[in-house]
């Protein structure tokens, strides 16, 4: 497992798994930096699945949506799967406030549902 400053990085096959870790819950210094290290690995990396994993996440900031949102845009560029994972409900809510639930990201309840969307029929 690899770590970066903002989550560790897991493979499982062709799925790749960003666990999220809450440092200082992600407070508003950290939000661009927090950004532009997802948004740079998806460009390097060019993960097939992407799973992002909301675990450790106590809080999260809205803004920090932004950067999931570019990622996801350059996964599309390439036909990648993505799929988010084990949020709190409050974060849930966000997304869902939003409408970025099962429009712009899909979102379930575990990593074990989310492996299993990505690994698809």
């Amino acid at each position: 497992m690899a770590v970066r400053r903002f989550f560790e990085i897991e493979q499982r096959n062709d799925i790749t798994i960003l666990l999220l870790i809450s440092e200082n819950d992600f407070e508003e210094l950290l939000v661009n930096d927090l950004q532009r290290a997802i948004v740079a690995f998806v460009e390097q990396e060019r993960p097939h699945k992407l799973l992002v994993d909301f675990v450790n996440v106590r809080r999260f900031s809205s803004e920090t949506i932004n950067g999931l949102i570019r990622a996801r845009r350059r996964l599309n560029e390439y036909q990648a799967k993505m799929c988010l994972c084990s949020m709190r409900p409050e974060i849930h809510d966000v997304f869902r406030m939003m409408r970025l639930d099962g429009t712009v990201f899909d979102i379930v309840p575990t990593r074990n549902e989310a492996l299993q969307y990505l690994v698809g029929p």
